[in-house]
């Protein structure tokens, strides 16, 4: 009996210290460039964030995000939750559901020489992002995205027809791991 009560807790402080040196969170910081679609135009724009990944098992985990972005003086706000897959040790392939907040005021004139032209965005917009990411070194990755915009976030008046459209965006950038 007395060996049992040095030996449970030597089990148990072994047994933490394994979960220990498994990494279940991660966080880091991402930035890149954006193409951004919508109503007709494309535009070329940046983005920066962080983000923080939870492992889940051994071969998918979950990443939230907050991302900063531009696109033709439109400023927005991404909050995407991905769920990601690990296909090798440095291919994985994420997906999931992204909110983009806009930071700009709800209407905001062309550069065109027509006065009726001008856009009528709405602040909140509901999208979906897929993408890839390769991990080049220990903490640097690269990563490349499709985002769909479900939301009609931004109405356009041309000649006084309106159109509709969501943003949608392709980008690539690079990450760091902390």
């Amino acid at each position: 009996m007395k060996k049992i009560k040095y030996i449970l807790p030597f089990l148990l402080i072994l047994s933490m210290n394994g979960f220990a040196q498994e990494k279940k969170f991660e966080f880091g910081a991402k930035a890149g460039g954006n193409y951004s679609i919508y109503t007709g135009t494309d535009d070329l724009g940046l983005y920066a964030g962080f983000f923080a990944q939870y492992k889940l098992n051994e071969k998918f985990s979950l990443q939230n995000e907050l991302l900063f972005s531009t696109t033709d003086d439109i400023y927005f706000l991404e909050f995407p939750v991905l769920l990601k897959y690990k296909f090798s040790n440095t291919l994985y392939a994420f997906a999931g559901p992204k909110l983009t907040w806009l930071l700009n005021d709800e209407k905001k004139y062309t550069a065109s020489s027509y006065p009726d032209d001008f856009y009528y965005f709405k602040p909140l917009g509901i999208a979906t992002e897929i993408g890839i990411q390769h991990d080049l070194f220990q903490n640097v990755f690269i990563e490349g995205r499709f985002g769909f915009n479900f939301t009609k976030q931004i109405d356009n008046i041309f000649y006084g027809e309106r159109y509709h459209s969501g943003v949608h965006t392709i980008k690539a950038g690079i990450g760091y791991v902390f």
